[in-house]
């Protein structure tokens, strides 16, 4: 024990020797793993701000959940018991949703408590406050479901939506889903009309997805295998978008790393034979060359770890700058 904290010590009186003397090549090195750091990750922070302010911030992360169909889509029976196991976590707004009402497979839904929507500009009228609190079977179609399916159709007139019919109260020319009632989910007459495809929702305190697969499993007696859903973290979904935008800049930091590699790499062969050449410090340290490796090895430790800490407190000064 004794043995090894001397080495340690003699190793680390010997290596800021060595930094010392090579003080002047390892700069080199430094600025240009300084630069690579910073840029990688001024790329990744950038691209990655984006897609947070996308999904809300990581408080609204947190507290969003993806649902996702197991094979074909959640029955509407299933929906309607997985809707109410999370409304125990207080339901706040459903974000995503996409209904199959044959021929339409992305229906969204508007809630009784969403704010109307000004933007969306329509032939016809809103909801109202009935229509959606009672969960009648109306419809505004954008329009490119309205030009594809029904544009023999009129304001007003009954439309075939899976095994239902729904009136047509308007046509909207810039929402990008077909929209009806939300509680039209609860709505026992439409019973196999529809399955949901894809459901996103936010609620107010954090979920925890053992406690509702069990709560569901109790509730319908099925088991894990004929599960109609998947529940998964909207932060996989963050991350996975993160790594697409990311993508498109790989080969530029490939480029970058191979470059910063090749960098290294001579700076390991310029201070090795430096050192070997360099007799009262190589002596000193018993002429062992690779006691000389692992001291060249110690500085180019030492200079990485020092370049990732200037880095981060360059993206932290950019990032106050900006602000």
């Amino acid at each position: 024990m004794k043995h090894s904290t001397f080495y340690l010590k003699g190793y680390s009186k010997l290596l800021i020797k060595y930094i010392l003397y090579d003080l002047k090549i390892l700069s080199y090195i430094l600025l240009i793993l300084v630069a690579v750091f910073f840029y990688i990750g001024l790329l990744l922070r950038s691209e990655a701000d984006k897609i947070l302010e996308e999904y809300g911030g990581l408080k609204e992360i947190k507290m969003t959940t993806a649902i996702e169909p197991s094979y074909n889509g959640i029955p509407q029976k299933d929906l309607q018991i997985l809707l109410k196991i999370f409304n125990e976590y207080k339901i706040e707004n459903i974000k995503e949703i996409w209904l199959n009402f044959q021929p339409l497979t992305t229906v969204g839904v508007q809630c009784p408590e969403d704010a109307p929507a000004y933007d969306r500009k329509i032939e016809g009228r809103e909801f109202t406050k009935e229509e959606l609190t009672d969960g009648d079977e109306v419809i505004i179609l954008n329009l490119e479901d309205y030009k594809c399916y029904f544009s023999d159709y009129r304001i007003g007139d009954f439309i075939s939506l899976g095994n239902e019919d729904f009136q047509l109260i308007g046509v909207s020319y810039t929402a990008e889903q077909s929209v009806i009632p939300f509680n039209c989910v609860f709505n026992n007459n439409l019973s196999n009309s529809f399955i949901c495809g894809h459901l996103v929702l936010k609620t107010k305190f954090p979920v925890k997805k053992r406690e509702i697969v069990k709560e569901y499993d109790r509730q319908t007696g099925i088991e894990q295998s004929d599960r109609p859903f998947v529940i998964n973290p909207v932060f996989w979904r963050v991350i996975e978008d993160i790594f697409n935008k990311i993508r498109d800049y790989v080969i530029s930091i490939i480029l970058i790393i191979v470059f910063c590699s090749f960098a290294v790499f001579q700076t390991c062969h310029i201070l090795y034979h430096k050192n070997l050449k360099h007799q009262p410090a190589f002596q000193y340290t018993g002429g062992s060359k690779d006691f000389l490796k692992l001291i060249i090895g110690g500085e180019l430790f030492t200079i990485i770890t020092v370049s990732i800490i200037l880095s981060r407190i360059l993206l932290w000064g950019e990032m106050l700058w900006g602000k």
